[in-house]
């Protein structure tokens, strides 16, 4: 494909960049909201689920996936640490690192706040077919896949 903007047609209200970042500050408020009143930030969900899920097993590798400060991070590990809610353990083949687990307490607190997650984006998602959200995560993946340099997932 021929490039899709031109000097002449880029602005906000099509820029890819503005609409992506645009959607995901509208879905972090409307989280950080339903989040806040469970006693829990939004941060301390990413991480939750980014353990819960095996996409990434160290601070720092959610740090880099998530974009956030790595030092900052430390403090919110720390805070779900003592939640008990995490455990970070001794690496097994790096002894620098230390590799997080949820507790089963950590699993507990994500089985209980997660109808309250999955109503509010069911909630952004009203007035979307089942086709169009399909669409849309397809494409999104796709996408992050191609800007991250995983061809094979671009596909």
């Amino acid at each position: 494909m021929a490039g899709y903007y031109t000097v002449d047609s880029f602005g906000c209200g099509r820029s890819f960049g503005y609409l992506v970042r645009r959607s995901g500050n509208l879905i972090l408020g409307r989280l950080e909201a339903v989040l806040a009143g469970q006693g829990m930030t939004m941060t301390q969900w990413v991480v939750l689920m980014h353990v819960r899920h095996g996409l990434a097993q160290t601070a720092a590798e959610i740090s880099r996936d998530i974009g956030y400060d790595s030092g900052a991070l430390t403090r919110v590990m720390e805070q779900l640490e003592q939640h008990g809610l995490i455990e970070r353990r001794r690496c097994s083949h790096d002894r620098r690192a230390m590799d997080l687990a949820l507790t089963a307490a950590g699993q507990d607190t994500l089985t209980a706040l997660m109808p309250a997650v999955v109503d509010c984006f069911n909630e952004m998602l009203e007035g979307f077919s089942r086709t169009e959200v399909d669409t849309l995560i397809q494409l999104l993946t796709r996408f992050i896949a191609r800007t991250q340099g995983t061809p094979e997932q671009a596909s």
